[in-house]
């Protein structure tokens, strides 16, 4: 993460899963329903066989993995985009990942 208002650096992760790790796009919002913002990041991973599409939360404030899906249908699978919502007013919102 970074200070909104210096750019300077002040909580760096970095992650692999497998041996490619790519994160295509994040949201940010209240997903766990608890009292700070989480966010969400969807991608893929190659495992050496095959791509698999995942999703992550992570704790907004310390980047700490809350929860991760993942998910296999053939060779080749990819997230490419998030959005966080709460379309039918559930506490904690949905969240949508589109391929």
């Amino acid at each position: 993460m970074w200070n909104s208002v210096t750019l300077a650096a002040i909580n760096i992760r970095t992650w692999q899963w497998g041996t490619n790790t790519q994160v295509s796009s994040a949201a940010i919002g209240n997903v766990t329903g608890g009292t700070s913002l989480d966010i969400v990041t969807v991608g893929e991973y190659f495992d050496g066989t095959n791509w698999i599409a995942r999703m992550v939360v992570w704790n907004g404030a310390t980047l700490a993995v809350e929860n991760i899906r993942t998910w296999l249908s053939g060779l080749t699978n990819n997230a490419v985009s998030v959005a966080v919502g709460n379309s039918a007013r559930h506490d904690p919102p949905h969240k949508i990942s589109i391929k």
